[in-house]
């Protein structure tokens, strides 16, 4: 595992619960909702689908821009953990139902 830009961080693919993004487009809150719908899931910005580290440019401002989004769009508030937005939405209960 290694965090240099362009490495790869995983060995592992991305899978039902963890979806990597290399930048961020408020599209992708569809998967953040798909997330919060089901067992839940982690969705990590500026990593390629191949597992490569790549940054953020915007750093700062998507940290505080992507959880304002998602509180808006679905009421829910994404956790951040070392830098990244990742989130571990939903119980596998669907007493709450979220939309974009």
């Amino acid at each position: 595992m290694s965090n240099a830009r362009g490495k790869s961080i995983e060995s592992k693919p991305e899978n039902q619960v963890t979806e990597w993004k290399r930048e961020w487009k408020d599209e992708y809150l569809d998967w953040v909702c798909g997330f919060a719908n089901s067992q839940g899931g982690r969705l990590f910005v500026g990593i390629d689908d191949k597992g490569r580290v790549y940054g953020l440019n915007n750093r700062e401002k998507l940290l505080k821009d992507i959880p304002n989004q998602i509180r808006q769009a679905m009421g829910i508030v994404p956790e951040i953990l070392s830098g990244r937005v990742c989130r571990k939405l939903g119980t596998g209960h669907r007493e709450n139902i979220y939309s974009v």
